[in-house]
């Protein structure tokens, strides 16, 4: 049933968009880091609900408004983070910072 359906499957396979960009390029990253709390695991990466915000701002075709749901869209991040931030308990850290198991048992003593 796949071999008969592969010429199917291959004519509507996923198409690649590219907007324009530089890969391996960093430029500056435009939220202020008062959402520690949320960090991702890499210097310069983003949450998921930036992305939607700035991919919703490019795609909007009135720049006016596409500011504005953006702009909207981080407000309410900024409030979950606040919210976390609240209810940190004091002492702990925010995010573990993502390694191996091997390193994490190294680090703690354990052989």
């Amino acid at each position: 049933m796949v071999t008969a359906s592969m010429p199917f499957l291959r004519s509507i396979s996923a198409t690649h968009v590219v907007l324009e960009c530089e890969e391996g390029v960093e430029g500056p990253i435009s939220y202020e880091r008062e959402l520690v709390v949320r960090k991702e695991p890499f210097e310069g990466c983003v949450s998921m609900m930036e992305v939607v915000a700035r991919a919703l701002r490019v795609l909007e075709r009135d720049e006016r408004v596409g500011a504005e749901v953006e702009e909207a869209l981080v407000r309410v991040l900024r409030v979950m983070v606040g919210f976390q931030r609240e209810h940190l308990k004091p002492g702990m850290k925010a995010r573990v910072k993502m390694k191996k198991k091997k390193e994490r048992r190294i680090e703690e003593g354990d052989d």
